[in-house]
């Protein structure tokens, strides 16, 4: 259409993103000739908050950017188990 200006890529973009994560887990270790150790569960819970930041310019046919992203969550949990023998060295 006349009078339309081109499309120019030149710019600057961000973006969020926030979220919630849990897990729930049962691992059973075998360890050497005894029985099975028994993990107890390892719940884990927390929020999410993050997201990207970028540049771009347009030099004529090319278009040249930078970007990044970024992250932080609270999740926190897991636990370890004892073998009975030595101490920790079996880690759920």
């Amino acid at each position: 259409m006349p009078g339309d200006s081109p499309i120019t890529w030149t710019g600057f973009s961000a973006d969020a993103s926030v979220g919630g994560l849990w897990s729930q887990t049962r691992q059973d270790q075998f360890a050497f000739f005894f029985d099975v150790l028994d993990c107890p569960n390892s719940p884990a819970a927390g929020v999410y908050v993050g997201g990207p930041i970028g540049a771009d310019y347009q030099f004529d046919r090319l278009v040249v950017g930078v970007a990044g992203d970024a992250g932080w969550t609270t999740v926190r949990g897991g636990s370890g188990c004892s073998a009975g023998i030595g101490g920790n060295f079996l880690n759920c």
